[in-house]
């Protein structure tokens, strides 16, 4: 192969075939190079940073806008922008994180590490959009023996549900791609849960899996392209009767693969799981159950009745509209607090800051209301108008032509927080928040008439909720009434794996949930601008 028909990728050793048309991003994946791109390549979010050290091309203006000037200088590109050129030689710099914070845990009450192999197993999947965790149950005790965790390797094609609907849209090899790449993990997964004794495989004879619509649909192999166009209906809201071997699961073709049945095309099972964990399908309180995730969904009533909704906030909470944002992975601002007139922060791992995630995003954002430092509408203050003068002193910072916040410096690159990302949070908790308060209004309840309100998901569960409630992100409730719950989604498929009888339930559920559309919801436009607010 000529160099002047390939681009070197220098920490793999890959000297891969350049094709016309091609962008750095688009070679890489053709040689199973992994490139982090929450925005699914279309150039919004600026985290697929390159450093091209031979023959880099004139940044295109989305470049210009969304890397320093410094970046473009020292060789730093976005690989779904950049045009791959003959003789290249490149370093991904924003890799896929592996090692990120991963909800996983289970009551250690009911843990057992040890099989006795006098009983039948049962594998149960939390499918989510970022993350995958796999529990194997004992169906005898009902006991969790193993649990196993991964990244979801569908995050080449976007960070989201409408991003990986798109790339289907788009290019319909998409689909079986999308859904061998999950099924590989998962069937990796299994092994890891069974790696003491590959002949207790044999044992398993349940296999049960909750994910939103959309990565149900991928897990079947059903095109979700449906759900991305109105009226947003899923192809099933009760999943076909299929085996886990028909979608490639390494197990008995006596298997059935039993998914938790879907409520509408942006609220999956995951939900209907979590409904049904956390008590409220059988409560005749009222209570509001809220997964804050990659995507967000809302459900609202108690045994007689309930009402969902699902809010755009995911790609800004779990860093993809953010500037320095980042999943919840090493290196991530997780915590942050005042201290000796100045503001402190924390990263998970303790490692060297590398950006900021959800739950330090919570705090900065809180810190800043306290502090003054952004007014009521989300703007930044003067200067001349912050009393601590480190604080004020750190308002000096500049991104990409855009006034800066700073956090922490690495390398000459500041990490903090923007404008337009703070402005990206508010769009985030209006959007919730006014869920929330359409839900209650449409069910002629206030907020005081809530009895619990329960958190479900990673971030739920790492949050600060009172700094929560200070941005206006949580209702403003007694703190008593609000728990996290964990991983509802995969605790939930533990408990459907060996309950039988809860799968009338969950049909119970499906059919007595009724669905609220946001967006054409005639005073959803007004109540949203009133919640921009802080």
């Amino acid at each position: 192969m000529m160099m002047g028909d390939s681009l070197l990728f220098i920490e793999s050793n890959v000297n891969a075939k350049i094709c016309p048309g091609d962008t750095i991003a688009s070679v890489a994946g053709r040689n199973g190079i992994f490139i982090d791109q929450p925005c699914a390549g279309k150039g919004d979010c600026g985290k697929c940073r390159v450093l091209v050290e031979k023959n880099a091309p004139c940044p295109t203006d989305k470049e210009k806008r969304l890397l320093s000037e410094q970046e473009l200088i020292s060789g730093i590109r976005l690989a779904c922008q950049a045009a791959a050129v003959g003789g290249m030689e490149v370093k991904v710099v924003d890799k896929i994180p592996q090692k990120v914070q991963i909800l996983d845990s289970v009551d250690r009450a009911n843990f057992n590490e040890e099989y006795t192999g006098q009983s039948d197993l049962a594998v149960a999947i939390d499918i989510g959009t970022t993350t995958l965790v796999a529990y194997l149950i004992d169906k005898l005790t009902g006991n969790v023996i193993a649990t196993v965790s991964s990244m979801n390797p569908q995050a080449v094609f976007g960070a989201d549900v409408i991003s990986r609907i798109s790339s289907i849209e788009e290019d319909p090899s998409n689909l079986p791609k999308m859904q061998h790449s999950l099924v590989s993990e998962i069937n990796s997964m299994m092994a890891k849960l069974l790696t003491k004794d590959r002949s207790i495989y044999c044992h398993v004879n349940t296999f049960v899996a909750a994910g939103n619509s959309t990565m149900e649909h991928i897990f079947a192999g059903i095109s979700p392209a449906c759900i991305g166009r109105a009226p947003f209906a899923p192809a099933f809201y009760e999943a076909p009767k299929l085996y886990a071997s028909d979608v490639g699961i390494d197990l008995k073709n006596t298997v059935a693969l039993k998914l938790l049945p879907n409520i509408s095309g942006f609220v999956g099972g995951d939900i209907v799981s979590g409904i049904v964990y956390s008590g409220m399908a059988k409560s005749k309180q009222l209570s509001l159950l809220i997964d804050i995730g990659t995507n967000n969904e809302m459900v609202l009533g108690n045994s007689e009745h309930m009402l969902c909704c699902s809010a755009a906030a995911g790609p800004a909470l779990e860093g993809a509209k953010i500037s320095c944002g980042m999943r919840a992975a090493s290196g991530a601002i997780e915590k942050a607090w005042r201290e000796n007139g100045d503001i402190k922060v924390k990263t998970i791992y303790d490692a060297p800051v590398e950006g900021i995630c959800g739950s330090g995003l919570v705090d900065v954002i809180a810190f800043m209301i306290d502090e003054g430092i952004i007014r009521p509408n989300g703007k930044f203050a003067n200067i001349e108008d912050i009393d601590a003068p480190a604080l004020a002193k750190r308002l000096t910072g500049v991104r990409a032509a855009e006034r800066l916040f700073v956090l922490a410096e690495k390398k000459g690159r500041f990490i903090g927080m923007t404008q337009k990302d703070i402005r990206e949070f508010q769009l985030a908790k209006a959007a919730i928040k006014t869920g929330i308060e359409l839900m209650l209004a449409e069910s002629d309840f206030s907020i005081d008439d809530i009895d619990n309100i329960y958190l479900a998901g990673a971030f739920g569960s790492y949050m600060d909720i009172s700094n929560a409630i200070k941005t206006g992100l949580l209702p403003n409730v007694p703190l008593s009434k609000i728990t996290p719950i964990g991983n509802s989604s995969g605790l939930g498929a533990c408990r459907f794996a060996v309950a039988d009888g809860l799968w009338t339930l969950a049909d119970y559920v499906r059919k007595n949930t009724a669905h609220m559309e946001l967006a054409t919801h005639k005073d959803f436009q007004s109540k949203f601008i009133k919640n921009l607010e802080f």
